[in-house]
């Protein structure tokens, strides 16, 4: 059974990539695609997958979606982020927010199909 994905960032091309490099796993599935956190937490509900790739910074970009990051632990618990930003703050904010690991976009080419394994292996379906 292959691990079941749900990947969430606001641009197209950034799931593109992720979409197209996961695809090179045949251990892992992705399941579905959101543009925003509400889409992502009503997929999340629905498809029930192993993990979430999530942009990090896609959870901050107004007040009402802001007010669904309360909802993330018990719709999506557990959840891989991903930004361009690593630093303290971008690590902090994720951990703030229930993800399991932050990723740089940068090096998710190397990085994101052993974190994907890695949590899979305690994941279970939400």
């Amino acid at each position: 059974m292959p691990i079941e994905v749900l990947l969430a960032d606001d641009r197209d091309i950034i799931r593109a990539g992720m979409r197209r490099l996961l695809g090179l796993d045949p251990e892992i599935a992705v399941v579905g695609e959101a543009e925003t956190l509400a889409d992502t937490l009503r997929l999340a509900a629905e498809l029930k997958p192993h993990l979430v790739v999530m942009d990090l910074y896609m959870t901050q970009t107004d007040r009402a979606t802001r007010e669904l990051i309360g909802q993330l632990p018990k719709t999506i618990p557990r959840w891989i982020a991903v930004s361009f930003a690593n630093d303290e703050a971008a690590q902090q904010l994720a951990a703030s927010v229930g993800a399991l690991k932050l990723l740089d976009k940068i090096r998710l080419s190397d990085d994101l199909i052993p974190a994907i394994r890695s949590h899979a292996t305690t994941a279970s379906p939400a």
